[in-house]
């Protein structure tokens, strides 16, 4: 249960920190996607300022301007030019860290899913076993009840025991004290009935004279 439950906790502080990490990332997301918009907004400022630039130099170079404002109106439109492919290029990164962080999200939430779908596997598991100490805490006292209620049952028994052992003894003794009674009987008729008959041998004889 110990181990069961230090698991649970890891679970649970991964699924935090991967909560965090993905709010983190969302909110850096909509940061970079703030920047992007930002940065697509400056593009296409620079855009309509090179359109109006060209514009102007169409028009100075049909009036024959002077020679040198056009130089610096060229100079102006490789400037932004110049700007403008700076920015194609740090609207190219910002799209690739998004796109990085987009997955950064996707496997931060399929981590936390797991952690969800790990935690609820723990959850329901220690169910299963509170079930079982449970059901095995009622059987170990249904047991002892039936434990008691059997030494109660063999204590009736030993009393039951020793009091026909009791009374078995005393049968004993009375049967003893009859086959006693019966032999002495027995001798003193046995005794009269030898006296008897030595009466009669003696009595015979004189009968027989008279």
């Amino acid at each position: 249960m110990e181990e069961d439950q230090e698991d649970l906790n890891e679970l649970m502080k991964k699924h935090k920190s991967a909560v965090a990490q993905l709010a983190q990332n969302l909110t850096q997301i909509n940061d970079l996607q703030s920047q992007l918009e930002e940065v697509l907004k400056d593009k296409q400022e620079v855009q309509e300022k090179i359109q109006i630039l060209q514009s102007q130099l169409e028009f100075q170079e049909q009036s024959m301007v002077e020679k040198s404002l056009a130089n610096r109106q060229e100079a102006k439109i490789h400037e932004l030019e110049t700007k403008m492919e700076f920015e194609k290029t740090q609207v190219k990164r910002l799209e690739n860290l998004v796109a990085r962080l987009k997955e950064n999200v996707e496997k931060l939430t399929e981590e936390r899913d797991q952690c969800i779908s790990s935690e609820n596997r723990e959850k329901e598991q220690n169910r299963r076993l509170q079930r079982q100490i449970r059901d095995i805490k009622e059987e170990m006292g249904e047991l002892a009840k039936k434990e008691a209620e059997a030494s109660h049952k063999k204590h009736e028994l030993e009393m039951d025991i020793e009091s026909l052992e009791a009374a078995n003894q005393s049968l004993q003794a009375d049967l003893k004290l009859a086959f006693k009674r019966i032999g002495d009987l027995q001798a003193v008729i046995e005794d009269e009935m030898e006296s008897d008959d030595n009466e009669d041998l003696i009595n015979s004889p004189a009968a027989a004279t008279h």
